[in-house]
């Protein structure tokens, strides 16, 4: 009865990939706010934070624009 319970989070591998995405937007979600904490204590100015946080989106944006050109370019993997 208690596997019915938890639906599609009684698969072990569905369980895996869930709890690790969770985990992992827990961890980006929390990047930004220890930036700021450890921007502000190094050098408290709004323009130093700005500099780090667009520096970090432009980065973000370039490595997926590159991933996903190369993930467009490999063949895709037959199940």
């Amino acid at each position: 009865m208690p596997v019915k319970r938890l639906g599609a989070l009684a698969e072990p591998d569905f369980r895996n990939l869930y709890f690790a995405r969770a985990f992992s937007l827990i961890g980006d979600g929390i990047v930004p706010v220890a930036l700021a904490f450890g921007v502000l204590q190094t050098d408290n100015s709004a323009t130093a934070l700005g500099t780090v946080l667009a520096a970090r989106s432009r980065t973000l944006v370039t490595f997926l624009l590159i991933g996903g050109v190369i993930a467009d370019r490999l063949p895709c993997r037959a199940p």
